[in-house]
């Protein structure tokens, strides 16, 4: 609910109720919360974001991600690529993004979004696609 980025693995993982909770949640934070300051601001909002994720994924470099990326999860599978997913295709990845690696438990994926680099989530992604393919490839019969 705190970081609505969130919610993209809880819907590739099919965890409707969570969904659910969290889009009634945002419902009842209308009237309390200055949604009104937010959508004013959001220039502002936006530039910082910006500055904070190195420029971040633009234009046609975001768009020819996007394919990678999904192939890449269909891979790793829905309950690891899910986490990486949003890291890997987000436009404007700040660096505890990163974080949202930790329930793949890969230490491939760990060292790679760490990089400087706008598409260090891509990077982790398609890092441990390979992982998943080369341990298929070895644990086929000979």
């Amino acid at each position: 609910f705190a970081k609505i980025y969130a919610a993209v693995p809880m819907v590739l993982r099919g965890r409707w109720r969570q969904v659910a909770v969290t889009i009634g949640l945002l419902v009842l934070t209308i009237p309390l919360l200055p949604w009104g300051t937010f959508i004013a601001d959001y220039s502002i909002i936006n530039a910082a974001l910006s500055v904070q994720s190195n420029d971040g994924l633009k234009g046609i470099g975001l768009l020819l991600g996007i394919p990678i990326a999904l192939v890449a999860v269909i891979i790793v599978g829905p309950e690891r690529g899910a986490w990486l997913l949003v890291p890997a295709i987000w436009p404007s990845q700040q660096p505890y993004y990163a974080t949202l690696v930790m329930p793949t438990a890969s230490a491939v994926a760990a060292a790679l979004i760490i990089l400087p680099v706008a598409w260090s989530g891509l990077l982790a992604l398609v890092g441990v696609a390979a992982v998943t393919l080369w341990e298929r490839y070895r644990a086929r019969p000979a």
